[in-house]
């Protein structure tokens, strides 16, 4: 299951003993089906073994016996949608139908939208999952995983600067959650406020090299994928089934009107500069450009460190957290400084030297944990700039 917290319910003697959240009715009347019948509390029990060995296939068809007896009853649906949502593609349908039906017995839950919201970002509707996690946080005002969740909801609908009282608050109630230290640290570093950001850093890398930080899952931290920590959980067959490329014909172009084409022949390469997972293309040449590469718009944005460039590359050179810029022009070598924008305006340099070079890269060359830049001239002649801070 997602190690973040699911909301799932759970039983020692009686079926309303819920994990997170205690004190829910589940018959019509406030009654405890199960207390009434022996049958389904072993229902019960048994569903919620397999949920905790993640059978959920198994787990779902237990469930679902117990549903057919206890209708009315707000934990058998609950964990039935948590079963199904935790097979992914394969049934993350029926579990909306069954938090619905959840909610409408109990609308003051929290893990119900908070599910839910797991299963819109998982179907890529971050609208819709946003909703679901503010409504869970108005529930929940009180729990770090909430908070979290819509700051990674608020960072993917374009709201950053309404994301950071979030993440601050789930370091505050939780000081365990890595992610958010991570993105803390992104975000504080670009306003400029660099002393907390070096804390939150050292804190995040303290976390992860203990072992003792908690994330989504073991896999998948600050960036809030969702989607591929259910799959992590998923049955073999079903994460096979979704590893089948698609063939060609499924693939259709998608031109793109630019001012200037250039040369067909220049360097490019794509850079997530602002760190939000969607990369934009940036191209070297006459007149340097970035082309933002969202599923909505593809605008082309000048950049004009990029013009006349022979070659580039990218990487966070002055270790600040952000992307920098390494140019080879025409007779010199200068690198750019990055804001942590989608198309910086490289403004300032962190260094400059001579030299004409045609290829540029950059590598951890003296194991000093940072980078390092090899230059290969035009006749095949490669010299190496060790970075000494």
């Amino acid at each position: 299951m997602l190690s973040t917290r699911l909301f799932y319910s759970s039983a020692i003697s009686l079926l309303l003993a819920l994990i997170v959240i205690p004190g829910c009715t589940s018959g019509k009347d406030g009654s405890d089906p199960a207390a009434k019948s022996p049958d389904l509390r072993a229902l019960h029990l048994e569903g919620h073994a397999l949920i905790s060995q993640h059978r959920f296939t198994d787990a779902e068809k237990v469930l679902n016996s117990l549903v057919s007896k206890a209708p009315n009853s707000f934990v058998p649906l609950f964990n039935l949608g948590v079963c199904q949502l935790n097979q992914a593609e394969k049934g993350v349908d029926k579990a909306i139908v069954n938090f619905e039906k959840a909610r409408k017995i109990q609308p003051s839950h929290p893990g119900v939208p908070y599910n839910l919201g797991i299963i819109h970002r998982f179907k890529g509707e971050e609208a819709a999952a946003l909703a679901e996690f503010k409504t869970a946080l108005e529930l929940a005002p009180r729990d770090s995983d909430c908070h979290y969740q819509v700051a990674i909801g608020l960072l993917r609908t374009g709201q950053q600067e309404l994301a950071l009282p979030h993440f601050e608050m789930a370091v505050q109630l939780d000081p365990t959650i890595r992610g958010a230290w991570n993105n803390l640290q992104l975000m504080w570093r670009r306003s400029g406020r660099i002393e907390e950001a070096n804390k939150a850093l050292a804190t995040f890398e303290a976390l992860d090299k203990s072992g003792q930080g908690r994330a989504h899952s073991t896999k998948y931290t600050e960036q809030g994928k969702i989607s591929e920590a259910i799959r992590d959980w998923a049955e073999p067959e079903l994460s096979r089934a979704s590893a089948t490329p698609k063939p060609g014909s499924e693939f259709s172009e998608e031109p793109i009107d630019q001012a200037d084409s250039g040369d067909p022949n220049a360097p490019m390469a794509l850079v997530d500069s602002d760190l939000d997972c969607i990369p934009s293309l940036w191209i070297a040449g006459k007149q340097g450009r970035s082309i933002g590469l969202s599923e909505t718009t593809h605008t082309v944005t000048s950049l004009s460190a990029l013009d006349n460039a022979r070659t580039f590359c990218v990487g966070d050179v002055d270790e600040d957290g952000l992307i920098d810029l390494v140019v080879a022009q025409k007779d010199r070598v200068v690198i750019f400084k990055g804001d942590g924008t989608e198309t910086p305006s490289f403004t300032k340099e962190i260094s400059e030297f001579p030299g004409e070079f045609t290829s540029v890269l950059l590598a951890d060359i003296d194991m000093e944990s940072d980078l390092d830049l090899l230059l290969i001239d035009a006749e095949g002649g490669l010299s190496l700039a060790l970075n000494e801070g």
